[in-house]
């Protein structure tokens, strides 16, 4: 869906999930269109997003498909590969899974480059959650 009418209007999203096509975000999104919340799905991934935006799961999620469909048709999900896009949200949680090395460590190199990318374009005034 383009989210044009979305930058260009005072329609603003609730919440913005950064990494919102994943395993964590794309059900958090599904649970908070199902409370008429509405979403922005924001993911790298374009694969992803066009499976999602069709009505599948990009992977298995019991019960999460006939839900998925359900937000779609009342409009309460939108998608976006553009850090811009963001901007309109009210909330941003960040939902980006923590890479490991052979050791164990986490690398957290994704999710700095997400802030680097999200303050760039909103500053410091915005409210962040994030699942590590």
């Amino acid at each position: 869906m383009d989210l044009g009418w979305c930058v260009q209007s005072n329609l603003r999203q609730t919440c913005a999930l950064s990494g919102g096509a994943g395993h964590v975000g794309l059900p958090l999104s599904i649970v908070f269109a199902a409370k008429k919340q509405r979403v922005l799905i924001y993911d790298l991934d374009q694969s992803s997003l066009d499976v999602i935006r069709s009505g599948r799961m990009p992977f298995t999620e019991h019960g999460a498909e006939p839900l998925l469909k359900k937000a779609l048709s009342k409009g309460y999900l939108t998608f976006t590969s553009r850090p811009e896009h963001v901007a309109a949200a009210k909330t941003i949680v960040i939902t980006i899974g923590t890479s490991m090395d052979e050791f164990l460590t986490p690398s957290l190199r994704v999710i700095t480059q997400c802030f680097v990318d999200l303050v760039g374009l909103l500053g410091m005034a915005f409210q962040a959650c994030i699942e590590i």
